[in-house]
């Protein structure tokens, strides 16, 4: 028998043995790439989902249920006004702010719907957008600084009389807003008496921006951009100074108006 003969399994000559070799499988690290346009879609549909899911602050308010003082968060519907809540003073009620008193809203509605007043007498109060005195047709509010500071956002503006009846007085104190309108919409009647105090603003005041509105400077001090009186067509304006100072750099335009200087500067 012959060495490696294939019936002699001992001497069987040994098969030959192949090792199959692979290449490893690549891998890829691959990041996902947006063009400008679809960055802006996604951007723009993220932002319509957080419009539906995230409540308006601005739509939240706290009424005021009886007359106080500000801080009393028993005498809000709500709780107190805060920077991201609205305020309201309606129902023939009053609200003071006297010494070591502080509040702060986002909006402040004083007679919304009817009457209401606030009462500046050494305190803070601060809104942080718009102030109505009157808002609604029909409504009467009322705002006494006597003393203290009332206070709005450099943009933010007060509509004595808005659709309403709105009345401001100032005695003394500190008063800043960001703009004024005196009797704002057709139909509405606004009235201001300043005899003490500062009142500054810094953009424009509208004396009868649409409806009817007064200005009586007997004393103080308003300081403002420049004063528009009688603004649009219909509306009337009146303005009366016997005493204190009126400074508006920028312009004084009379237009469906009247302006009376009987004194001071």
């Amino acid at each position: 028998m012959l060495v490696g003969d294939p019936a002699d399994p001992e001497h069987r000559a040994p098969l030959p043995q192949f090792i199959l070799k692979t290449k490893p499988t690549p891998t890829f690290n691959r990041v996902a790439r947006f063009s400008p346009r679809a960055l802006f879609f996604l951007g723009l549909l993220l932002t319509l989902v957080a419009l539906l899911v995230i409540p308006r602050c601005a739509e939240a308010q706290t009424t005021l249920t009886a007359s106080g003082n500000w801080n009393n968060s028993a005498n809000w519907s709500n709780g107190l006004p805060t920077a991201i809540l609205n305020a309201t003073v309606d129902n023939n009620l009053t609200v003071s702010a006297p010494v070591g008193v502080s509040g702060t809203d986002l909006n402040l509605f004083v007679g919304n719907s009817g009457t209401g007043t606030l009462n500046i007498t050494g305190g803070t109060v601060t809104t942080n957008q718009y102030i109505y005195l009157g808002n609604n047709a029909g409504s009467n509010g009322t705002l006494n600084v006597s003393s203290g500071t009332f206070t709005s956002g450099s943009y933010s503006t007060i509509a004595v009389g808005q659709s309403g009846t709105g009345t401001l007085n100032i005695t003394g104190g500190t008063m800043f807003t960001g703009g004024a309108y005196i009797g704002s919409n057709a139909g509405s009647n606004g009235t201001v008496t300043i005899s003490g105090g500062t009142w500054t603003i810094p953009g424009s005041m509208q004396v009868g921006n649409s409806g009817t509105g007064t200005l009586n400077l007997n004393g103080g001090f308003l300081n403002c951009s420049s004063v528009l009186i009688g603004y649009n067509a219909g509306s009337s304006g009146s303005v009366t100074v016997t005493s204190g100072t009126l400074n508006c750099p920028s312009a004084l335009s009379v237009g469906q108006g009247i302006l009376n200087i009987n004194g001071s500067s």
